[in-house]
């Protein structure tokens, strides 16, 4: 029922074009056929992009990793999509 979205990322050079978007509403999708009911990710505090893009997405603020990112060291946002299809 659970998923783990473990990295996402786009080169500096196509960011802003919607390619993550794609991305993650294609995984979604695929998600939802394999029977997955929930989707969880971890995210820098400081990514605002990622963090408007995921909540764009329907991901909701769940909690917070004290001091889970290293070079340099920084909070991750536990970011949770409850109830997929």
């Amino acid at each position: 029922g659970e998923g783990y979205i473990y990295n996402v990322a786009v080169r500096t050079s196509h960011m802003r074009r919607g390619i993550g978007l794609m991305m993650l509403e294609e995984l979604i999708t695929q998600a939802v056929r394999r029977g997955i009911t929930s989707m969880t990710l971890e995210v820098r505090k400081s990514n605002v992009a990622a963090i408007s893009l995921y909540k764009k997405l329907g991901f909701t603020e769940a909690g917070v990793r004290k001091d889970s990112y290293t070079k340099p060291i920084e909070d991750a946002i536990i970011m949770w999509r409850r109830s997929i299809h």
